[in-house]
């Protein structure tokens, strides 16, 4: 066991609220506070005998700022992560419309939810890029007369890496785009349930348009005008017809396999091919039908490229809970990606799966076969 020791300075009598956080890993342990005397460095337990400061399991201070998400100084923060400042009542209260946040600068108009307990909450309209932010809050205190407090804080954004995920020992399932559903896929779907997975089971397999996926155009086709002999990027589902007016909608894709990128790498394993889907218009999707995902609760990451460094990527992710294989489906929304585009196609970020006011979001899964969608 070790010792905490800090100092701090009281300007002012008062009560104060104080906060013990700990946690216990394996084996015994024990802890305590106690007052250390300066001048002599002789140590007394809170409340013990001939302790200066008088404690109490419970009480009522003045209303004070409980947290700040994200924490003051924290270096990594996902990109799309909330600002959420949660204020606390006591023998004071905070001031109805005395609130006010400012972000980089700027003022910005938070969501705020009233009553005890104060919630502020700011979603940007646009993902943070990978840089230092800063923030500050201003409210009121029901003082005579109205105090009023401000709270500065900054956050640092960090995007994430595969580096940050479980490997695949430890339950992470990779789903490539590529390997969406087609027609006897049974083998082909056999090996992608299995990790570590390394590419290739469905080449050349086909896809029924508005059953395995739904592409809103037909194309592209090289050549002035279009010459449907000239399909561009007509790789690996090649069992996707071509046609330039037909009712198929080849899916075009490239080979995209740099190594040390998230081309190849995935939580645990590199995989030893990968095809970028391209041309990916909004409202786009594809059905990812696995069988070997065990029954549990999951988050999930999705890799997303855009060419414009001030765009955000990103989609949504759903269950098709009936009607697999048919052309009438029925869903449950799971969550929605969205993070700043890293500038450059096929230089993908990973974007974390968040709920609708920006929380990360969690999913459980059943056992057995299981249909997953992601819409762009």
């Amino acid at each position: 066991s070790a010792n905490t020791t800090f100092w701090f300075v009281v300007l002012e009598d008062g009560d104060y609220p104080v906060r013990l956080l700990w946690w216990q890993g394996a084996g015994g342990g024990s802890v305590e506070w106690f007052v250390t005397d300066r001048n002599t460095g002789s140590r007394v337990l809170v409340n013990g005998a001939g302790s200066p400061i008088t404690t109490f399991r419970q009480g009522s201070g003045r209303a004070h700022v409980k947290s700040i998400l994200p924490a003051n100084g924290f270096d990594g923060v996902e990109p799309n992560s909330p600002i959420k400042i949660v204020l606390v009542d006591g023998s004071t209260t905070v001031v109805n419309g005395s609130i006010s946040l400012t972000v980089d600068g700027s003022p910005v108009t938070p969501t705020i939810s009233s009553g005890a307990t104060t919630t502020v909450t700011y979603n940007a309209p646009s993902s943070f890029g990978d840089s230092r932010h800063t923030g500050r809050l201003v409210w009121g205190e029901s003082t005579t007369p109205q105090t009023m407090h401000t709270n500065d804080f900054s956050f640092q954004i960090r995007a994430q890496s595969v580096d940050d995920l479980p490997s695949y020992t430890q339950g992470t399932f990779a789903i490539e785009a590529e390997d969406f559903d087609g027609p006897g896929d049974g083998q082909a779907r056999a090996t992608v349930s299995t990790m570590p997975y390394a590419g290739l089971a469905y080449q050349d397999l086909g896809a029924v348009h508005d059953v395995d996926y739904h592409a809103n155009d037909n194309g592209p086709f090289n050549g002035t005008p279009p010459d449907p002999n000239l399909p561009s990027a007509h790789n690996y589902r090649t069992g996707i017809p071509s046609e330039l007016n037909g009712p198929n909608r080849y899916v075009p894709m490239d080979a995209n396999q740099t190594v040390g990128t998230l081309d190849v790498q995935r939580p645990g394993f590199e995989v030893t091919s990968n095809f970028k889907l391209g041309w990916v218009d909004n409202g786009e999707w594809y059905n990812y039908t696995r069988s070997n995902i065990a029954a549990g609760i999951y988050t999930a990451f999705g890799a997303f490229s855009h060419g414009d460094v001030n765009a955000d990527v990103g989609g949504t992710l759903a269950r098709v809970t009936a009607g697999v294989g048919t052309s009438n489906q029925t869903l449950v929304t799971l969550g929605s990606f969205t993070g700043p585009a890293p500038g450059g196609w096929g230089n993908n970020a990973l974007v974390p799966l968040k709920t609708s006011t920006g929380e990360r979001a969690t999913f459980k899964l059943p056992a057995g076969v299981k249909t997953l969608r992601v819409t762009t």
